[in-house]
């Protein structure tokens, strides 16, 4: 049945560089025009990529803008050191790559200077706190653990300050959701889910929420929009399809960086990878798959009833890859040549989509 009166709804998923396969859909979806987004609801970072598409008018142009900061600005590339997301602290390889020499050979040395400058001062603090606590001494030493402290952040800093247009973002005809997690709420009677729109995207406090969106536990820093601490979004909601819905839209493009399951084989049941991958694959997949039967439900109950065109019918179409875009070390590369490929994928399977066989909710 068509609807009465569409509007179209983006949801871009959370999955670091297999985001750049949301970049090669959206090319797809949007390149003849007959699609015109409403709505455009990101977790982590889709998130991000929600925002520039939000701040670009969300069509044809935007998407070809948002492939091209991929990969000009996300991308590492041979002409400049580094990707845009993130860098790895006192990394030796870092140091003997002949492009961390470009900008002189004083280049290298500032960084290892910074980055021990970074963690005398972290060591001082950890060792202050050891002193102070009165937690049992096992629990002290495992508060010594940081593993974040060894990823900086700095990239993902310039690449918002450089790329994003936050008054852009509040005054475009376009709405944005954007969700993350609270992280000093978890485990409590609440949700811990909070969606951000177009009037949260203020020159003080925009810039964090795209942080927050995009700040991987163990990875990334938690950031901080009083009174709360934010995580990842995709803790709460991988693929936020319902602050979508719930902005208006009632067509809804899904596109799920997650893979139809695969069988896997008794190998597989030895690596600590797979099983960690495998229940994520299977979280986030159970609960696109809930909205979906939800809507299909609906609709059907409608249909039953008789109900006209303008009656409450949703339609929810899922963008997906067959097999999965990468191992878990890809959830991290960058490199240009990768995430090209992905775009080029992403593309492709959306200009073979099959409602059948995606299983959408029509």
């Amino acid at each position: 049945m068509k609807l009465a009166n569409p509007v179209h709804g983006i949801v871009l998923s959370g999955g670091g560089a297999f985001g750049a396969y949301e970049v090669g859909v959206l090319k797809a979806l949007l390149e003849d025009g007959t699609i015109d987004p409403a709505v455009f609801s990101g977790t982590s970072v889709g998130a991000y990529s929600a925002a520039i598409m939000c701040q670009g008018g969300g069509g044809k142009e935007a998407a070809a803008k948002l492939e091209k900061v991929w990969l000009e600005n996300v991308a590492e590339t041979s002409a400049r050191m580094g990707n845009g997301v993130y860098r790895v602290r006192l990394n030796p390889i870092d140091f003997f790559n002949p492009r961390a020499w470009m900008g002189g050979p004083l280049e290298p040395m500032r960084g290892v200077l910074s980055d021990a400058a970074f963690f005398l001062k972290l060591g001082a603090q950890k060792a202050g706190e050891f002193v102070v606590s009165k937690e049992p001494l096992g629990r002290r030493f495992l508060d010594l653990i940081d593993i974040s402290a060894f990823v900086s952040i700095e990239p993902f800093h310039k690449l918002l300050t450089d790329t994003v247009d936050l008054a852009a973002i509040r005054n475009s005809g376009k709405k944005i959701r954007i969700t993350a997690t609270k992280w000093d709420l978890a485990g409590l009677s609440v949700d811990p889910a909070e969606v951000f729109r177009n009037a949260h995207m203020t020159a003080e406090d925009g810039l964090k929420v795209i942080l927050a969106s995009a700040a991987i536990p163990m990875l990334f820093p938690p950031a901080q929009l009083n009174p709360h601490w934010y995580v990842d979004g995709g803790l709460a909601a991988n693929t936020p399809v319902t602050p979508a819905v719930e902005a208006g839209a009632n067509i809804v493009h899904v596109i799920d960086l997650q893979a139809e399951m695969h069988e896997l084989t008794i190998e597989d049941l030895d690596s600590t990878y797979e099983a960690l991958a495998r229940s994520a694959n299977i979280a986030v997949s159970a609960a696109v798959r809930r909205e979906i039967q939800q809507v299909s439900q609906r609709n059907a109950e409608l249909r039953a009833a008789g109900a006209g065109a303008g009656a409450g019918y949703r339609e929810i179409h899922r963008y997906h890859p067959k097999t999965p875009l990468g191992s878990f070390r890809q959830v991290l590369d960058f490199d240009k040549a990768f995430l090209e490929k992905l775009i080029a994928r992403g593309y492709a399977d959306a200009k073979a989509h099959e409602c059948a066989a995606s299983h959408c909710a029509l």
